[in-house]
């Protein structure tokens, strides 16, 4: 793992930030919405992602990844 992954998944573990689903279809129709790119397009864009690449994946258990935070800073 490089530096900035880790240094990602250190802040994901510290915001205490985490969503799970229960999903009605099988595992591996799941994992492949989920893992890979051309699929997760469809309910994940891109766009919503800070970086493409997962920070972290237990293949058919979890996967990670860091959104991009657009909420504007306010000025004080």
């Amino acid at each position: 793992m490089n530096d900035v992954k880790a240094e990602a998944q250190a802040k994901v573990q510290e915001s205490g930030f985490e969503q799970r689903y229960e999903l009605d279809a099988p595992l591996e129709k799941v994992w492949r919405a989920i893992s890979i790119a051309e699929f997760r397009e469809k309910w994940l864009p891109r766009e919503a992602l800070a970086d493409p690449q997962s920070l972290s994946e237990t293949p058919g258990k979890e996967i990670r990844y860091k959104l991009r935070d657009d909420t504007p800073q306010s000025k004080t």
